[in-house]
């Protein structure tokens, strides 16, 4: 999961019939892999999006409108500057047995409702605090457990870790939101600020140094959402994925966050200006 700080970033979703749809303008750019940490010998690739697949649960508090989120996000591929899908047996990701690893992000996070009704269709978020981790492993049998969130479950959303696996990575986020559309589909985008680990540093070998702002948008549909069950809502089946930047952003703003701006500038000009009427 290209998930973790250092830069100021607009993070905004579109909805479209129950898909939040992340929009890049500019070019992200590639990083290059070593995989030789986790035994898994091939030539070096450079690559510039991991995709994924999230997992979360959420614990709602309607008093104080908050949220806290833990949850996991599995790695399944890497995709390329000109877009295309690195297969399994070029880059080694998800190989059984003992040939492969595993890549995969843990994070919590609380949020406090921005807009709409308290864990409703069209409400929105703040995200207060996101902390992330970036794990592997290599495939040999004894891999970390994942428990899928399930809405009666409390212990869910989590990993218990194998004996092997690395963490590669830690970042916290510098702007993030979520979302719930009116279809049920639900959004995460956040900007992160990156830090990789020695064991990182062997896995992504460049840029050296490497870049140190992660960028992560997962979304998913109606399907993946499980509504409340005694304060617990549980959203699978996210997808997305996690790219890479420095300071100054990469990225440009998306239509839609431009479109809020101009929302923004608009209330803010119409209340000066009812002030210099009064």
């Amino acid at each position: 999961m290209k998930n973790v700080f250092k830069t100021v970033a607009i993070v905004a979703v579109v909805v479209t019939a129950g898909f939040t749809l992340p929009v890049t303008a500019a070019p992200t750019p590639s990083f290059t892999v070593d995989t030789s940490i986790f035994g898994y010998s091939t030539t070096d690739f450079s690559a510039n999006f991991i995709n994924g697949s999230a997992s979360t649960l959420i614990t709602l508090n309607p008093i104080s409108k908050t949220t806290a989120g833990i949850g996991y996000t599995q790695l399944t591929s890497f995709t390329n500057s000109m877009g295309g899908v690195l297969g399994a047996g070029s880059t080694g990701l998800g190989l059984s047995g003992t040939m492969g690893y595993a890549l995969w992000a843990e994070y919590t996070y609380t949020t406090t409702l921005l807009t709409g009704s308290f864990g409703a269709v069209g409400s929105t978020y703040t995200v207060n605090a996101l902390t992330s981790t970036l794990w592997g492993e290599k495939s040999d049998g004894s891999n970390s457990v994942f428990t899928m969130a399930n809405n009666g479950n409390a212990a869910s959303g989590t990993v218990v870790h194998s004996s092997d696996t690395v963490l590669l990575g830690t970042g916290t986020s510098m702007i993030a939101s979520s979302s719930i559309n009116n279809l049920f589909g639900t959004s995460l985008n956040a900007t992160m600020a990156f830090a990789l680990t020695s064991n990182g540093a062997s896995f992504f070998t460049a840029p050296n140094p490497f870049y140190d702002t992660l960028y992560t948008s997962f979304t998913n549909t109606s399907g993946g959402f499980d509504a409340a069950n005694n304060g617990l809502v549980a959203i699978n089946n996210a997808s997305g994925g996690v790219d890479f930047g420095n300071t100054p952003v990469n990225k440009v703003p998306e239509p839609t966050s431009i479109a809020l701006l101009g929302l923004g500038l608009v209330g803010v000009a119409m209340a000066r200006r009812r002030r210099a009427e009064k």
